[in-house]
């Protein structure tokens, strides 16, 4: 038993694993004997023993200066080999020389790397007093975004019916807004008669008889001869429950914050951003207009590294809302990419009904559109498109001349998607 482990140990010191093909071979070996891999093209950063290239200046992922080192060190047992596989390689964003994509630091320059930029001291401490300056801004602000959403929605609905679903969807509740409301003075006590809307027209008759006033009438003129008769006391005595209305500084608040009501007015938009999120766009962000707050919005969405279906989705409500029909139709165009190439039945039959408006309207001539699309196909990110440009246009010219989705959408199932 002793003999075979230091068999073993022996057998797994002399030999080592081919990164590229797999095979095992000779420690001594120069070169793979199944694929002619070079063994000698690799070294170990002496600091966090990763493998790499040798042309490396800098280790990959300590950032480890190998001039410091020696380099005459022994043969590389194992490595990474993914450096001449091309779907494996990045650029540093500082000196432009190819890396992994894996890399924490450039092996050219030294650069740490944090996604596609380049992290030094002093963009960490920039970074850090940015964060440092919108912390101490955002405890100083009156009210936290939830509350704050909550808030304008509340009291925009004041006199109305505030949905039981937005206290749960903000975790507020009616009783703690109406407070705020009037310590802020945002609702102010009303007139008596406000609350005899409460009343019936039986209880209402019943209080002009007993004042010897006429009974005949609908409610409301029953109410404003009420009004029109009694005094204030009066009245405040017949309707004791105290009532409020809406202020006009209360009014100021909600067009102040009327990006609130679009956002809970757009359910893709609150697929994109939180409340706390879509506060911080207009923190600093100032608009005199609609047209001013929908691009401080598209901004923001177009800005994003990484964007999904719902970012689209909310273009298109952004888009729509000021009327910029061009960029419009490229995110149109860019929901049906994703709509065929997705497998998931993805078909809202509205939108796509827009779509064929939105051509008809603009009557581009075939180049055009076809140029138009060819620029949202390739600049489409979201996913890996199965459905080749051609056929996509094709797809495109199908819908337009009276095919409908489903009829679409099967058939591109059954041609590209039949054998998953």
């Amino acid at each position: 038993m002793q003999c075979a482990e230091q068999k073993n140990s022996n057998f797994s010191q002399d030999t080592l694993k081919c990164p590229q093909c797999g095979s095992i071979q000779n420690s001594s070996d120069a070169f793979c004997m199944n694929c002619g891999y070079s063994f000698n093209q690799s070294k170990k950063c002496p600091l966090c023993n990763e493998i790499q290239e040798n042309h490396n200046k800098f280790c990959i992922n300590c950032g480890y200066d190998f001039s410091k080192s020696n380099k005459s060190s022994g043969e590389i047992r194992k490595f990474k080999f993914l450096a001449n596989q091309e779907h494996n390689l990045t650029e540093c964003p500082n000196c432009n020389v190819k890396i992994l994509k894996n890399s924490e630091y450039c092996h050219e320059c030294g650069s740490k790397i944090i996604g596609s930029t380049i992290a030094t001291k002093e963009a960490f401490d920039d970074d850090i007093s940015e964060l440092e300056a919108l912390y101490k801004k955002s405890v100083s602000e009156k009210y936290s975004p939830n509350f704050k959403f909550a808030y304008v929605i509340f009291l925009d609905s004041y006199g109305g019916r505030f949905l039981k679903s937005k206290e749960r969807e903000y975790n507020i509740t009616e009783d703690d807004l109406n407070a705020q409301a009037i310590k802020d003075d945002f609702i102010s006590p009303a007139s008596p008669l406000l609350s005899a809307q409460k009343s019936t027209v039986a209880d209402l008759k019943e209080i002009l008889k007993a004042h010897d006033l006429k009974v005949s009438g609908k409610k409301d003129e029953l109410i404003e001869r009420l009004g029109d008769n009694l005094s204030l006391e009066e009245l405040e005595e017949i309707f004791p429950e105290k009532s409020y209305e809406l202020s006009d500084k209360g009014r100021d608040f909600i067009d102040e914050n009327d990006y609130i009501l679009f956002y809970d007015d757009n359910y893709y938009l609150k697929r994109v951003f939180t409340p706390n999120e879509f506060e911080m766009i207009f923190r600093d962000g100032k608009y005199s207009s609609k047209e001013e707050m929908c691009n401080l919005i598209i901004d923001k969405i177009e800005s994003k590294n990484n964007m999904d279906i719902f970012d689209i989705e909310s273009l298109i409500v952004l888009y729509k809302a000021i009327n910029d029909q061009f960029n419009l139709l490229d995110n149109y165009f860019k929901l049906f990419i994703y709509s065929i190439n997705s497998n998931r039945n993805y078909t809202d039959p509205d939108e796509f009904n827009a779509l064929y408006s939105l051509l008809h309207s603009l009557s581009l001539d075939i180049d055009d559109l076809k140029n138009r699309f060819h620029e949202s196909y390739t600049n489409f990110n979201i996913m890996e498109l199965r459905v080749p440009e051609k056929d996509s246009f094709t797809y495109l010219l199908k819908l337009f001349s009276g095919m409908n989705m489903y009829e679409i959408e099967a058939e591109i199932n059954q041609k590209f998607f039949a054998f998953d």
